[in-house]
């Protein structure tokens, strides 16, 4: 999903690095492609939606829709898999990448991500209305994505035999591959990229900016649908000239030597304003004007104590520490402004301990707001609770950064934060003099990472209501009297100071990771042979043509005169 409204402020601040491009224009006069990168989890979330008249299309049901109803299943899959193939092919037919080509699906997630994911498909489970398609199907071990990532498959050699892609290399990462598919896109420009090639990444996502940013390559550029125009318009990104801006413009005031660190800072910064793996904080954000106060906060305090992150990619504690402190001196006033506005959904805590003085003023009972918010939002009721979470978030903001810069498993696949909501500025900043004998301390050693297996993340992201994605017995592990807790039936939404009813904190009791790994373990191997095939880490592939004509079969079709050849490739 990325990092709320950034995509908006990017617009912004960088009117003339970001422009739309119909697709009926030619790509190559404004920019020339070696390689192109596809996250292909958007164009099955499109198809889906459009075929299935859900989400974005669903303004559009009417009569056909019930005529739609009628098809069978199995017709609708291929109606989807038709269409995503067809959007491949106009993708490629735009771009025209000189090299090669990098198609990626999402596969098993780190924990952190898994988390978050959870999160989102019990509420999609909610949201969906008449159960003709459950739009959880779009998650590794479903048989719903091993047939399409099958037919991407047979796709890529019926073009690569008919001459269309024969001339590039074709680079497949299937649902079975682990990692998510932006982050298996950029950790192939990290280990095959080089300088002088230019690149361009596909997708919806606000943090491909990140990712791209992150890999410190100077010639790269972002694709981006428009919601509103989508298969006709975009919004092309040079990313190169808004990174040359960064630099020369934002950061580079201080007299840092490596432009890397630069960027690294500003990749930071911005996860302070939020993303997919911790909570926001509470008093940061983009959309009132969060970003530019960090500028001039990060300026200030680069002077005196140098970058927020090494060239090593962790974070300078004590320079963190300051901006963070700083940044929490304006705490309270910033709390007290979001009480006088009128919003959607008024934070209900904050209204309990604010009161309306003789001036026209509020005033903030801080220090029982703060108490009560740690209590309801956190159930950390002591100093010592509070310190912990505070060492949680940190060591968060460090896993998220090692993440984007490094990749798994320098991130540590089994990490994750284990509340729902942030704690205060004031208080971490007050709280990391210990972080690093803290990280000490709690050292975890022999702790698996590694991936889980598909089902084993199906089993942690899927709700009651999506069971039917499971094959036999693990469906029955939902009610398993050890795990049934895990699994709740209903759910409530936390809307305190929300805008918009999407960015609800979905309240779900914690996953007891342990019990449903022991759980799992017990009944795995009684799974049918033909659903295990599904449940295995993968390998990505690489598809050249050969000389070599061979007969293909497939449920897709059988390719008579097949001229792709496909081999692993280290992703």
């Amino acid at each position: 999903m990325g990092i709320k409204y950034f995509f908006g402020w990017l617009r912004q601040t960088f009117p003339s690095h970001i422009r739309t491009i119909n697709m009926s224009e030619d790509l190559r006069q404004v920019v020339e492609v070696d390689t192109f990168l596809i996250d292909m989890n958007g164009i099955f979330h499109y198809c889906c939606q459009k075929v299935y008249q859900y989400g974005n299309f669903k303004h559009l049901r009417d009569s056909s829709y019930n005529s739609n109803r009628k098809t069978t299943s199995s017709q609708r899959q291929k109606m989807v898999m038709r269409m995503v193939g067809s959007y491949i092919d106009k993708l490629m037919a735009f771009v025209k990448p000189k090299k090669r080509v990098v198609m990626a699906i999402d596969g098993p997630a780190p924990l952190s991500k898994q988390s978050q994911q959870r999160s989102r498909r019990y509420r999609s489970a909610r949201d969906n209305e008449d159960g003709m398609f459950d739009s959880n199907s779009i998650t590794p071990g479903t048989v719903f994505l091993d047939h399409l990532s099958k037919y991407i498959d047979w796709h890529i050699r019926q073009r690569v035999s008919q001459g269309l892609w024969g001339d590039i290399d074709v680079i497949f990462s299937s649902e079975k591959s682990s990692g998510e598919g932006e982050h298996k896109l950029v950790k192939f420009v990290r280990e095959h990229g080089t300088d002088d090639e230019s690149y361009m990444m596909q997708g919806m996502d606000a943090d491909l900016v990140m990712l791209s940013l992150a890999t410190q390559k100077p010639n790269f550029h972002i694709l981006r649908e428009n919601p509103y125009r989508y298969e006709h318009e975009y919004y092309y990104i040079n990313l190169s000239k808004i990174r040359e801006t960064l630099v020369n413009s934002l950061l580079c005031e201080q007299s840092l030597n490596d432009d890397s660190i630069h960027i690294n800072d500003f990749i930071a910064m911005i996860f302070f304003t939020g993303n997919d793996f911790l909570p926001h904080l509470p008093t940061i954000e983009i959309l009132e004007g969060g970003v530019e106060h960090l500028f001039e906060t990060y300026r200030m305090i680069v002077k005196q104590y140098g970058s927020l992150t090494t060239n090593i990619q962790t974070f300078n504690i004590k320079a963190v520490q300051v901006f963070l402190g700083t940044l929490g001196q304006r705490q309270t006033e910033a709390l007290i402004e979001k009480r006088s506005k009128s919003i959607e959904f008024p934070d209900m805590l904050l209204a309990k301990h604010t009161r309306l003085q003789q001036s026209g003023q509020f005033h903030l009972d801080w220090e029982n707001y703060r108490t009560e918010y740690y209590a309801t939002k956190m159930n950390c009721y002591t100093e010592e609770d509070i310190h912990l979470a505070c060492m949680k978030y940190v060591e968060g903001l460090q896993w998220v950064l090692t993440y984007y810069t490094k990749g798994t498993p320098h991130a540590h696949w089994r990490w994750f934060y284990p509340y729902d909501h942030a704690p205060f500025l004031t208080d971490i900043a007050a709280n990391m003099d210990s972080y690093y004998e803290w990280i000490h301390k709690n050292k975890k050693l022999n702790r698996p990472n590694n991936p889980y297996q598909p089902f084993l993340q199906l089993l942690s992201v899927l709700p009651p209501k999506s069971n039917t994605l499971l094959p036999h017995p693990l469906s029955g592990l939902m009610t398993n009297p050890n795990l049934l807790a895990s699994y709740p039936d209903s759910f409530e939404v936390d809307m305190d100071g929300k805008k918009n009813e999407w960015e609800g904190v979905v309240k779900l009791p914690p996953l007891d990771y342990v019990t449903l790994e022991q759980e799992y373990e017990k009944v795995v191997r009684s799974v049918e042979e033909r659903d295990r095939r599904r449940n295995f880490i993968g390998k990505s592939f690489l598809y050249t043509a050969t000389n070599h004509e061979y007969v293909f079969k497939s449920y897709y079709g059988d390719i008579e005169q097949c001229l792709a050849s496909s081999t692993i490739f280290p992703l």
